[in-house]
Protein backbone atom coordinates (compact mmCIF):
# COMPACT_ATOMS: atom_id res chain seq x y z
CA UNK A 1 0.00 0.00 0.00
CA UNK A 2 3.09 2.02 0.84
CA UNK A 3 4.86 1.51 -2.23
CA UNK A 4 1.75 2.02 -4.51
CA UNK A 5 0.94 5.60 -2.81
CA UNK A 6 4.73 6.76 -3.06
CA UNK A 7 5.01 5.62 -6.39
CA UNK A 8 1.64 7.58 -7.57
CA UNK A 9 2.21 10.53 -5.45
CA UNK A 10 5.95 10.80 -6.85
CA UNK A 11 5.31 10.28 -10.70
CA UNK A 12 2.80 12.68 -10.22
CA UNK A 13 5.34 14.96 -9.28
CA UNK A 14 7.85 14.01 -11.56
CA UNK A 15 4.97 15.12 -14.00
CA UNK A 16 4.79 18.59 -13.05
CA UNK A 17 7.94 19.47 -15.10
CA UNK A 18 7.55 18.35 -18.38
CA UNK A 19 3.62 19.09 -18.49
CA UNK A 20 4.75 22.56 -17.36
CA UNK A 21 6.82 23.19 -19.95
CA UNK A 22 4.48 21.62 -22.69
CA UNK A 23 2.13 24.18 -21.61
CA UNK A 24 4.25 26.89 -22.31
CA UNK A 25 5.58 25.71 -25.93
CA UNK A 26 2.09 25.35 -26.45
CA UNK A 27 1.23 28.77 -26.60
CA UNK A 28 4.44 30.19 -27.57
CA UNK A 29 3.73 28.86 -30.52
CA UNK A 30 1.74 32.11 -31.12
CA UNK A 31 -1.65 31.18 -33.22
CA UNK A 32 -3.85 33.44 -33.88
CA UNK A 33 -6.40 34.03 -30.57
CA UNK A 34 -9.26 30.98 -30.31
CA UNK A 35 -11.32 33.25 -28.28
CA UNK A 36 -13.93 34.66 -31.14
CA UNK A 37 -14.12 31.47 -32.12
CA UNK A 38 -14.67 30.29 -28.57
CA UNK A 39 -17.40 32.43 -27.82
CA UNK A 40 -19.40 31.56 -31.21
CA UNK A 41 -19.48 27.99 -29.85
CA UNK A 42 -20.49 28.71 -26.70
CA UNK A 43 -23.39 31.14 -28.41
CA UNK A 44 -24.06 27.52 -30.83
CA UNK A 45 -24.55 25.65 -27.55
CA UNK A 46 -27.05 28.60 -25.98
CA UNK A 47 -24.41 29.02 -23.13
CA UNK A 48 -25.13 32.30 -21.58
CA UNK A 49 -21.85 32.98 -19.37
CA UNK A 50 -22.81 36.39 -18.07
CA UNK A 51 -26.01 35.15 -16.82
CA UNK A 52 -24.11 32.19 -15.17
CA UNK A 53 -21.63 34.43 -13.94
CA UNK A 54 -24.28 37.14 -12.44
CA UNK A 55 -26.42 34.18 -10.88
CA UNK A 56 -23.28 32.94 -9.00
CA UNK A 57 -21.62 36.06 -8.07
CA UNK A 58 -25.08 36.53 -6.18
CA UNK A 59 -24.89 34.09 -4.16
CA UNK A 60 -21.59 34.60 -1.71
CA UNK A 61 -21.77 30.89 -0.52
CA UNK A 62 -21.88 29.21 -3.65
CA UNK A 63 -19.18 32.15 -4.90
CA UNK A 64 -17.31 30.46 -1.71
CA UNK A 65 -17.86 26.91 -2.65
CA UNK A 66 -17.02 27.20 -6.00
CA UNK A 67 -13.83 28.80 -5.28
CA UNK A 68 -13.11 25.92 -2.89
CA UNK A 69 -13.74 23.44 -4.99
CA UNK A 70 -11.43 24.83 -7.95
CA UNK A 71 -8.77 25.05 -5.57
CA UNK A 72 -8.73 21.71 -4.96
CA UNK A 73 -7.15 20.36 -8.03
CA UNK A 74 -3.81 19.76 -6.68
CA UNK A 75 -4.88 18.35 -3.75
CA UNK A 76 -6.91 15.95 -5.16
CA UNK A 77 -4.31 15.26 -7.68
CA UNK A 78 -1.92 14.10 -4.59
CA UNK A 79 -5.15 12.38 -2.35
CA UNK A 80 -6.87 10.36 -4.40
CA UNK A 81 -3.86 7.64 -5.46
CA UNK A 82 -2.65 7.82 -1.93
CA UNK A 83 -6.99 6.50 -1.11
CA UNK A 84 -7.04 3.77 -3.95
CA UNK A 85 -4.05 2.51 -2.35
CA UNK A 86 -5.26 2.76 1.00
CA UNK A 87 -8.40 1.24 -0.27
CA UNK A 88 -6.52 -1.97 -2.61
CA UNK A 89 -7.17 -0.37 -5.45
CA UNK A 90 -3.72 -0.05 -6.64
CA UNK A 91 -3.81 -0.78 -10.51
CA UNK A 92 -6.42 2.04 -10.50
CA UNK A 93 -4.02 3.99 -8.89
CA UNK A 94 -1.50 3.97 -11.59
CA UNK A 95 -4.17 3.83 -14.30
CA UNK A 96 -5.05 7.46 -12.94
CA UNK A 97 -1.72 8.79 -12.65
CA UNK A 98 -1.02 7.95 -16.46
CA UNK A 99 -3.94 9.01 -17.33
CA UNK A 100 -3.35 12.10 -16.11
CA UNK A 101 0.06 12.79 -17.74
CA UNK A 102 -1.39 11.58 -21.22
CA UNK A 103 -4.42 14.09 -20.76
CA UNK A 104 -2.07 16.61 -19.91
CA UNK A 105 0.07 16.51 -22.96
CA UNK A 106 -2.50 15.46 -25.52
CA UNK A 107 -4.53 19.27 -24.16
CA UNK A 108 -1.05 20.89 -24.94
CA UNK A 109 -0.93 19.57 -28.14
CA UNK A 110 -4.55 20.49 -28.53
CA UNK A 111 -4.10 23.79 -27.21
CA UNK A 112 -1.53 24.76 -29.64
CA UNK A 113 -3.97 26.09 -31.90
CA UNK A 114 -6.47 27.32 -29.25
CA UNK A 115 -4.82 30.14 -27.52
CA UNK A 116 -7.02 32.20 -25.62
CA UNK A 117 -7.39 35.00 -22.96
CA UNK A 118 -10.61 33.40 -21.52
CA UNK A 119 -14.09 34.75 -20.90
CA UNK A 120 -13.22 37.88 -18.07
CA UNK A 121 -10.96 39.44 -20.68
CA UNK A 122 -12.81 38.78 -24.34
CA UNK A 123 -16.28 39.79 -22.04
CA UNK A 124 -14.71 42.74 -20.81
CA UNK A 125 -15.75 41.70 -17.30
CA UNK A 126 -13.46 42.79 -14.44
CA UNK A 127 -12.90 41.91 -11.20
CA UNK A 128 -13.65 45.19 -9.40
CA UNK A 129 -17.32 44.29 -10.95
CA UNK A 130 -17.88 41.18 -8.70
CA UNK A 131 -19.34 41.27 -5.36
CA UNK A 132 -18.56 37.80 -4.65
CA UNK A 133 -16.80 35.67 -7.01
CA UNK A 134 -12.68 35.76 -6.46
CA UNK A 135 -11.71 36.34 -10.31
CA UNK A 136 -7.82 36.02 -9.61
CA UNK A 137 -7.56 32.79 -11.38
CA UNK A 138 -9.26 34.27 -14.56
CA UNK A 139 -6.08 36.93 -14.57
CA UNK A 140 -3.62 35.84 -12.55
CA UNK A 141 -2.12 33.78 -15.87
CA UNK A 142 -2.65 36.12 -18.17
CA UNK A 143 1.04 37.99 -17.41
CA UNK A 144 3.15 34.77 -18.00
CA UNK A 145 0.60 33.98 -21.48
CA UNK A 146 1.18 37.14 -22.52
CA UNK A 147 5.15 36.71 -21.84
CA UNK A 148 5.90 33.50 -23.48
CA UNK A 149 3.94 34.36 -26.66
CA UNK A 150 5.47 38.25 -27.07
CA UNK A 151 8.85 38.42 -24.89
CA UNK A 152 11.80 37.65 -27.30
CA UNK A 153 13.57 37.16 -23.87
CA UNK A 154 10.96 35.12 -21.58
CA UNK A 155 12.82 32.49 -19.55
CA UNK A 156 11.17 29.56 -18.42
CA UNK A 157 10.89 29.62 -14.46
CA UNK A 158 9.15 26.82 -12.05
CA UNK A 159 8.82 29.56 -9.53
CA UNK A 160 6.11 31.53 -11.75
CA UNK A 161 4.77 28.85 -13.90
CA UNK A 162 1.04 29.01 -13.92
CA UNK A 163 -1.51 26.65 -15.43
CA UNK A 164 -1.84 29.28 -19.28
CA UNK A 165 -4.21 26.79 -21.21
CA UNK A 166 -7.55 27.60 -21.46
CA UNK A 167 -8.94 24.98 -24.68
CA UNK A 168 -9.01 22.71 -23.81
CA UNK A 169 -9.69 22.85 -19.61
CA UNK A 170 -7.66 21.17 -17.75
CA UNK A 171 -9.66 21.36 -14.60
CA UNK A 172 -12.25 19.87 -16.63
CA UNK A 173 -10.26 17.36 -16.94
CA UNK A 174 -8.86 16.33 -14.25
CA UNK A 175 -12.36 16.83 -12.53
CA UNK A 176 -13.87 13.86 -14.42
CA UNK A 177 -10.13 11.54 -14.10
CA UNK A 178 -10.74 11.95 -9.87
CA UNK A 179 -14.45 10.85 -10.21
CA UNK A 180 -13.77 8.22 -12.17
CA UNK A 181 -10.78 7.19 -10.26
CA UNK A 182 -12.66 7.52 -6.80
CA UNK A 183 -16.24 5.78 -8.07
CA UNK A 184 -15.64 1.90 -7.01
CA UNK A 185 -14.60 3.21 -2.96
CA UNK A 186 -18.59 3.37 -2.17
CA UNK A 187 -18.10 5.77 0.79
CA UNK A 188 -16.16 8.08 -0.98
CA UNK A 189 -18.08 7.89 -4.61
CA UNK A 190 -20.32 10.62 -4.32
CA UNK A 191 -18.79 13.12 -2.38
CA UNK A 192 -16.51 12.86 -5.08
CA UNK A 193 -18.71 13.09 -7.55
CA UNK A 194 -19.92 16.37 -5.91
CA UNK A 195 -17.04 18.10 -5.71
CA UNK A 196 -15.96 17.29 -8.88
CA UNK A 197 -18.57 18.27 -10.55
CA UNK A 198 -18.75 21.88 -8.79
CA UNK A 199 -14.86 22.07 -9.76
CA UNK A 200 -16.34 21.79 -13.23
CA UNK A 201 -18.39 24.52 -12.76
CA UNK A 202 -15.84 26.64 -10.78
CA UNK A 203 -13.59 26.36 -14.26
CA UNK A 204 -16.14 28.59 -15.86
CA UNK A 205 -17.65 30.70 -12.84
CA UNK A 206 -13.87 31.63 -11.42
CA UNK A 207 -10.99 30.38 -14.17
CA UNK A 208 -12.55 32.21 -17.19
CA UNK A 209 -13.17 29.18 -19.35
CA UNK A 210 -15.91 28.77 -21.79
CA UNK A 211 -18.39 26.29 -22.40
CA UNK A 212 -16.01 24.82 -25.30
CA UNK A 213 -13.68 24.76 -22.85
CA UNK A 214 -15.13 22.12 -20.23
CA UNK A 215 -16.53 20.36 -23.56
CA UNK A 216 -12.99 19.51 -24.63
CA UNK A 217 -11.72 18.76 -20.92
CA UNK A 218 -14.06 16.33 -20.30
CA UNK A 219 -13.92 14.60 -23.81
CA UNK A 220 -10.39 14.33 -23.63
CA UNK A 221 -10.69 12.82 -20.12
CA UNK A 222 -12.64 10.05 -20.90
CA UNK A 223 -11.02 9.11 -24.15
CA UNK A 224 -7.83 8.99 -22.15
CA UNK A 225 -9.60 7.00 -19.55
CA UNK A 226 -10.70 4.45 -22.52
CA UNK A 227 -7.66 4.55 -24.05
CA UNK A 228 -5.60 3.69 -20.27
CA UNK A 229 -8.24 1.04 -19.15
CA UNK A 230 -7.94 -0.88 -22.69
CA UNK A 231 -3.78 -0.73 -22.67
CA UNK A 232 -2.75 -0.63 -19.55
CA UNK A 233 -5.63 -0.79 -16.14
CA UNK A 234 -6.84 -4.88 -17.99
CA UNK A 235 -3.07 -6.14 -17.76
CA UNK A 236 -2.59 -4.39 -13.80
CA UNK A 237 -5.69 -5.89 -12.65
CA UNK A 238 -4.34 -9.64 -14.01
CA UNK A 239 -0.50 -8.55 -12.56
CA UNK A 240 -2.08 -7.41 -8.90
CA UNK A 241 -4.73 -9.98 -8.97
CA UNK A 242 -1.89 -13.13 -10.03
CA UNK A 243 0.57 -11.80 -7.13
CA UNK A 244 -2.42 -12.21 -4.66
CA UNK A 245 -3.28 -15.43 -6.14
CA UNK A 246 0.61 -16.49 -5.30
CA UNK A 247 0.90 -14.97 -2.02
CA UNK A 248 -1.90 -17.20 -0.96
Amino acid sequence: MLRVALDCVMCGLLLTVPVGISTYIAMGADHLLADEALARMDATLGFDWNGLIRFVDARWLLAKTLLQAYQSFALQLVLVPVLLAVFSQPARAYAMVTSYGVLCFASSLISVWYPALGTYTSYGSTAESLTHINAHFGFAFLEQFHAVRNDPAFVFSMARMMGILTFPSVHAAVAMLCAWAMWPIRPLRYPFLLLNILMTVSAVSHAGHYLADIIAGIGIAAATIAIVDKLCLQHQRSEFGGTRIAVV
